[in-house]
């Protein structure tokens, strides 16, 4: 069977192989557990100034979307360089968890800046 949703949740919890399309190419399709989540974490930090981490500072740290003072990226592996960066820069919360479908296709599926091939 083959379902189309942009419900993560939903995917998540009815299949087993996942596939990922990006302007009518396949990105990639495989298992659930072949994408690599068990190194995977979800990271929420709560700043006291709305500005981005560096991530081209900071190794493992995925894709990082800001809304106000919340920062949400991936850590894919050990977590200690992030956390020791992240010391740095007024941190008022940290809240690490397991990593969703939604965290793997975020960190998947970096847009590719317009007129740039992948």
């Amino acid at each position: 069977m083959f379902l189309s949703s942009l419900s993560l949740s939903t995917a998540e919890t009815l299949c087993h192989r996942v596939a990922m399309i990006r302007d009518g190419e396949l990105l990639i399709a495989c298992g659930v557990d072949e994408l690599g989540l068990a190194s995977m974490r979800g990271v929420q930090v709560r700043r006291e100034a709305p500005t981005a981490p560096e991530r081209d500072r900071v190794p493992g740290i995925g894709p990082i979307s800001v809304d106000g003072h919340e920062h949400r990226f991936t850590v894919t592996g050990s977590p200690a360089a992030p956390i020791t960066a992240l010391a740095e820069l007024h941190v008022e919360d940290l809240t690490m968890t397991p990593p969703s479908l939604e965290d793997a296709v975020r960190t998947l599926h970096v847009p590719t800046p317009q007129g740039h091939a992948d």
